[in-house]
């Protein structure tokens, strides 16, 4: 018995029809690949332009403090420079203690600014840490300062006693023997803690407000549409 002949013309077609289901199969899973790849991305884009809008909200209430901080100080001098002669006057005993708020500085996570050390924007993550630690350093200043007029106050109120003259805005006290020198050593303490405050001020008020912008500017750059943020508006200085 002679076998059949083999055809391959009955098995091309199979052969072919089955390779164009594999590559049809293969394409169709790279591209799912791709898409599901893409997704991801713009997943973590989008969570890391979140992240990074919360630095930014942290950053502005930085400069926040700061500002009202250097606004208060200078409008507790604007107001004493209207009924005294302030130059001759301490300016601790210019300055009322300072009230407000408390300055909850709240700190900002590596995870926030990631961003910006793939940017290489090293230098403004060195300038976010300092002027966080800044602040934080003057809220310990003012706490200390506002301790030191309490002590004073509760001092000069001790001395009562040697009262020389009741005026409307306060008595005139005479300070006798270590009375002098306890009030000049608590004064001194006072200076000494408010004019470190307002130096610090003076330089962390454009530092922060900088920072800021520039912040923004690379969250921008960054993320474009995912941001939540262009701009920044800031009050003109209601103290000046």
């Amino acid at each position: 018995m002679v076998a059949e002949e083999f055809s391959w013309l009955a098995v091309v077609p199979s052969l072919v029809g089955g390779g164009i289901s594999a590559v049809t199969a293969v394409l169709m899973f790279s591209l799912a690949q791709r898409v599901d790849r893409k997704k991801r991305e713009s997943d973590a884009k989008k969570l890391s332009a979140v992240k990074a809008f919360s630095a930014l909200q942290k950053i502005m209430h930085i400069a926040n403090i700061n500002e009202n901080l250097a606004r208060q100080i200078d409008r507790e001098f604007k107001d004493a420079s209207e009924t005294r002669e302030i130059h001759q006057v301490d300016p601790a005993h210019v300055v009322r203690p300072l009230i407000g708020a408390p300055h909850d500085v709240e700190r900002i996570t590596p995870e926030e600014i990631l961003f910006l050390a793939k940017s290489g924007n090293g230098d403004l993550i060195a300038e976010i840490w300092e002027i966080q630690q800044r602040t934080l350093n003057n809220d310990h200043l003012v706490k200390y300062f506002n301790e030191l007029k309490t002590d004073y106050a509760d001092f000069m109120e001790s001395c009562a006693e040697s009262v020389q003259e009741m005026r409307p805005e306060g008595a005139t006290l005479e300070l006798k023997g270590t009375q002098v020198f306890r009030a000049v050593s608590k004064t001194g303490r006072m200076n000494t803690v408010l004019v470190g405050l307002v130096s610090n001020l003076e330089s962390d008020r454009v530092q922060s407000k900088s920072v800021v912008e520039r912040f923004l500017s690379a969250a921008v750059a960054e993320f474009g549409s995912d941001f939540p943020a262009k701009t920044v508006e800031w009050k003109e200085n209601a103290a000046s």
